[in-house]
């Protein structure tokens, strides 16, 4: 999926474009904290990202020593493609699949997800 959101993204860069896109405010440090890495990783991750013209920063709105982080349109565009193709790669995979094994795989998926929270 990185790939296909850019060449020049690799899967931890991907992460992050979708972790800003799902979180409200997005900030170097909450991506750092969500993802166990260490900040200047991130910080790296998310220059590479904008250079690519798929994110962009912004001053917080209460406080400007906070950096918030959105898709641009572009990264947006970009990240929804990418998912289009991961669901159309996941029906064809899993297509064939008896209902029972699909119903018991999707319970088992949403147990791993509650993990994370």
């Amino acid at each position: 999926m990185a790939r296909e959101a850019h060449l020049e993204v690799d899967a931890g860069a991907y992460a992050i474009l979708c972790l800003v896109h799902n979180a409200a405010t997005a900030t170097v440090t909450g991506l750092r904290d969500r993802l166990g890495v260490g900040k200047a990783t991130v910080s790296r991750q998310v220059s590479t990202l904008e250079a690519l013209g798929l994110v962009q920063r912004r001053a917080g709105e209460d406080d400007h020593r906070i950096v918030r982080l959105g898709l641009t349109p572009e990264g947006a565009r970009r990240l929804s493609d990418a998912r289009d193709r991961r669901d159309e790669q996941f029906r064809e995979l899993l297509g064939q699949w008896p209902v029972q094994d699909l119903t018991s795989f999707a319970d088992l998926l949403a147990r791993c997800n509650e993990l994370e929270r």
